[in-house]
């Protein structure tokens, strides 16, 4: 993604989190920031970054991401779902693996093989029978 792009995509990418992180107001997310990290924000600046009048600086970005409860990782995810590019948070969830088939346990596995001694020795006794007369 351009520099540009960014800079124009940041305001509703910061709008976009910060109702993702629950904070409905500008005013609720301003006292997540200042609680959560002590960096004061002011509700002119703090509504500068989502209007795009002014670009905030990277220990800004920082702040409130953390007083959202966030990381670089969701911000960029938020950018490239504005331009539409593909998110790996959004695809969707690989359908659950089979369960690994079991291999018989010892005592099973000498069971089979007794089963099938005996199903081989009952085969050589009916081929050893002489035919019935009709």
């Amino acid at each position: 993604m351009r520099y540009q792009e960014t800079v124009q995509n940041l305001p509703l990418a910061i709008q976009r989190l910060r109702r993702r992180a629950g904070h409905q107001t500008q005013r609720a997310a301003i006292r997540s920031i200042q609680r959560k990290t002590g960096v004061r924000v002011t509700p002119t600046r703090y509504s500068d970054w989502e209007k795009g009048r002014c670009v905030p600086s990277l220990r800004s970005i920082l702040a409130f991401l953390t007083g959202m409860g966030l990381g670089l990782r969701d911000l960029q995810d938020e950018l490239d779902r504005i331009v539409g590019l593909p998110v790996a948070a959004d695809a969707q969830p690989a359908p659950p693996s089979p369960p690994p088939a079991e291999e018989p346990a010892e005592d099973d596995s000498a069971a089979l093989k007794r089963r099938l001694a005996l199903l081989e020795e009952r085969l050589a006794a009916v081929e050893r029978r002489p035919p019935e007369d009709s």
